[in-house]
């Protein structure tokens, strides 16, 4: 255990070892020494699968739009499997009535651990929606082990969205349902089942002076707001610690309201505006 830090008291796992592999549902890819690749798969429900019934993931975007674009309405009804959407700079677009499963996956945290390794930053993929006026509704959303949702810019809406398990290494890196911006509605939404924060909520600051100084007084405070409403946040902090279901923190927290949300049934902070 690491005692210097005074994360003692967290939870920890073992991934990619055979000997782990003991229950439905799990596998494990093997190379061995003639580099010949042999997957260990025990089915969900212990019997052999049929022919064709095993599907591996094998892209990480199945709708990617490129940045400058605009007018882009994306409408189901519309079942996306293994991948997942990302706008890279819209303008006056839209995503509605689609249901994303096992959107991204990655076996650690690339974020934290290229850097720790003295390598170059790498990201784990998500499901990025960047520009403004965007309006993104009647979205599911589950089984991603990793990122969420990221609404990012001015002037956007998010509602009527449902996303679920989620963030399964409890980290605050991956956040199943993130907003950044001003003039950002995001309403009637729940987001359950998730390792660390279920909501994150904050308007982009003016950058400090230098590195390490704090973040100064937003200006100009008018003209600042970013609503949380309506939302139902369950069953979160399963799997981290120092959690809460509904975060944010600093100065890029003045301008927000949250109101009317039923928060519930986290291991530790329901509702959290961190100053420290």
């Amino acid at each position: 255990k690491e005692k210097s830090k005074g994360w003692e008291h967290n939870q920890f796992f073992l991934s990619g070892k055979l000997e782990a592999l003991d229950a439905p549902g799990e596998w494990y890819l093997e190379t061995t020494p003639s580099n010949t690749k042999i997957l260990h798969f025990w089915s969900p429900t212990c019997a052999k699968p049929p022919q064709g019934s095993v599907e591996v993931k094998v892209r990480d975007y199945v709708l990617d739009v490129g940045a400058d674009s605009s007018g882009i309405d994306i409408r189901g009804p519309l079942t996306i499997r293994g991948g997942s959407v990302r706008m890279a700079g819209c303008d006056s677009c839209a995503v509605s009535n689609i249901d994303i499963l096992y959107p991204t996956y990655n076996r650690e945290i690339p974020e934290m651990f290229s850097q720790n390794r003295g390598g170059k930053p790498q990201f784990a993929n998500k499901t990025g929606l960047i520009g403004t006026h965007l309006r993104v509704s009647n979205v599911t959303f589950s089984y991603s082990n990793n990122n969420g949702i990221e609404l990012v810019g001015d002037h956007n809406i998010i509602e009527n969205c449902l996303v679920r398990y989620t963030d399964w290494l409890g980290t605050l890196t991956y956040v199943p349902l993130s907003v950044k911006g001003n003039n950002v509605t995001l309403t009637r939404c729940t987001v359950h089942d998730f390792g660390n924060a279920g909501i994150t909520a904050q308007i982009p600051n003016t950058p400090p002076s230098a590195p390490g100084e704090p973040d100064p007084v937003p200006k100009p405070m008018n003209g600042r707001r970013l609503e949380v409403s309506y939302t139902h946040i369950y069953r979160g902090g399963l799997v981290g610690k120092d959690t809460a279901a509904l975060y944010t923190g600093g100065w890029k927290s003045a301008g927000l309201h949250w109101h009317h949300n039923w928060v519930h049934d986290a291991t530790e902070k329901c509702v959290r505006a961190d100053d420290q």
